[in-house]
C-alpha cells in the first residue's frame, strides 16, 4: 500500500536541466550528403502516408 508521503515530491530532490544548445537553422547554408537508396525510398514513403493521414483529416498535403 502506497501511502500519502510517498507521493509528495521533496524539493530537496528536484533538478532542472537549463542548458542552453544554439541551432545552426541557417537557410542560406547547405552541406551536400551522399544519401542511400533505402533512405531515400523510406522518405518517399513516409511522405505518402504523411499526406495520406492529412488528407484522410480533411488537410491539406505537405508539398513535395
Amino acid at each position: 500500500m502506497i501511502t500519502i508521503e510517498q507521493l509528495v515530491l521533496s524539493a530537496d530532490h528536484v533538478f532542472i536541466d537549463s542548458t542552453h544548445v544554439k541551432a545552426s537553422a541557417n537557410k542560406r547554408k547547405f552541406e551536400k550528403k551522399i544519401v542511400r537508396k533505402e533512405t531515400r525510398a523510406y522518405e518517399a514513403k513516409r511522405q505518402e502516408e504523411l499526406n495520406q493521414d492529412r488528407i484522410d483529416h480533411g488537410k491539406k498535403p505537405f508539398p513535395p
